[in-house]
């Protein structure tokens, strides 16, 4: 967990110094520019991902003595995917070719595309499984430093801003190159020629994960993807600033949640309870501290923008101030999520995702077709509040005897 939560930290460390550099350099149109492009492969990267971190992390950690087994699983899911890889780069070449936003900026989403590749092949539910993530921990953070440094060296006029995504890749790809490696090398797995039955057994089982994890990056990402398809590059670049801070610091609730979850997961078991002292014990004064943190945020929003872009400006002064209070929202559906993940409710919370996903969508367009950037904030609000209560209203409706308020 110490290795989870490194890398965690790392994810929200480095954007912290980057971020501000590259706004600086290259100048708010090109960031938006290329925070579009990185909405864009987020979804790429859920679909090369296909829900793997969850499923096959826990299969290996039931099986990890037995090297057939084992052998087998590697295999399968290496082989998916590359056909993953393949899949992404056609839906990426195709959406060059076919939407003229994307056709004028081309090099951007050719380079973007090592995004795709570096993710498909870090091994995180290998090492997540064997409980050995210290190996790619090393990875991942030399890795990342890396290309914080290559940022600071090869991005230094605006033209540059076409280099950031692929360095960006550099991380991933590095890690992921390593991670491989070490596993079959140090771990002696072999390689078995997958079966089409094995291969689709794995595509069902991970179906679930997949849908969900999709889902939650779709409200996430849609709504940059949806304000540049509306608006213009200026306005994505405003929304990206903001948006960006309130990023990097979601990285803190992901570090509490990764560090707290399998402990719920092991008091569940215990009784349900045991699950409601633990939440009282750590996860409200958590929220408690986060409400204090969005407060700080929204006061200081104002000098968060000059440090973040060296001018004043105050769409992004307000955008801040209208996103801050994000965290804490997320922050209350922590022991919802976590109980239902520990009961293994898949189907429940997965029907919160999915129609939240679709609410954002909805609004996202009615919201900004009328008030740009502002509205797209106002849906990003009203959907956190809506995949909030639909957590604690389906834990209360379709499994009540699990219930936690």
């Amino acid at each position: 967990m110490t290795a989870l939560a490194a890398i965690q930290a790392t994810n929200f460390i480095l954007p912290l110094l980057t971020i501000p550099y590259v706004i600086i350099t290259v100048g708010e149109i090109r960031f938006g520019t290329v925070t579009f492009a990185q909405s864009f492969f987020s979804y790429l990267l859920y679909i090369v991902d296909y829900g793997f971190n969850i499923t096959i992390t826990r299969d290996i950690s039931l099986h990890k003595e037995d090297k057939n087994y084992l052998n087998r699983v590697v295999s399968d899911v290496l082989s998916i995917k590359v056909i993953l890889i393949f899949v992404t780069a056609l839906i990426t070449v195709i959406s060059i070719f076919f939407i003229p936003k994307f056709r004028t900026e081309a090099w951007v989403y050719y380079g973007g595309f090592l995004l795709v590749v570096g993710q498909a092949f870090v091994p995180l539910w290998f090492y997540q499984g064997i409980e050995k993530m210290q190996y790619l921990t090393y990875a991942n953070v030399l890795g990342k430093v890396f290309f914080t440094f290559l940022i600071f060296i090869l991005v230094k006029t605006p033209n540059d801003y076409i280099y950031i995504l692929p360095l960006y890749a550099l991380g991933n790809l590095l890690s992921g190159i390593f991670g491989v490696f070490w596993m079959f090398y140090h771990f002696g797995i072999s390689w078995k020629k997958p079966s089409k039955p094995s291969i689709f057994h794995q595509l069902k089982a991970s179906w679930y994960p997949f849908v969900s994890n999709f889902s939650i990056n779709s409200y996430i990402n849609a709504n940059i993807l949806i304000l540049g398809f509306l608006t213009n590059d200026t306005l994505v670049g405003y929304y990206s600033i903001a948006d960006r801070l309130i990023s990097a610091l979601k990285q803190l609730l992901v570090v509490f949640f990764q560090a707290t979850y399998p402990t719920a997961c092991r008091i569940a078991l215990q009784g349900h309870t045991a699950l409601l002292h633990f939440f009282k014990k750590l996860a409200y004064p958590f929220c408690i501290t986060v409400l204090l943190g969005c407060l700080w945020l929204f006061v200081f929003s104002e000098e968060l923008t000059f440090l973040l872009t060296k001018k004043n400006i105050p769409q992004v002064s307000t955008l801040i101030e209208m996103l801050s209070f994000i965290l804490f929202v997320i922050s209350l559906n922590i022991p919802a999520y976590q109980t239902l993940l520990a009961y293994n409710y898949q189907r429940s919370y997965t029907k919160v995702f999915v129609v939240g996903s679709l609410f954002n969508i909805m609004i996202n367009f009615a919201l900004t077709s009328s008030f740009n950037i502002y509205g797209t904030a106002w849906a990003v609000i009203l959907t956190e509040l809506f995949i909030t209560v639909g957590l604690y209203a389906i834990l209360h409706i379709s499994h009540y005897k699990h219930k936690i308020l």
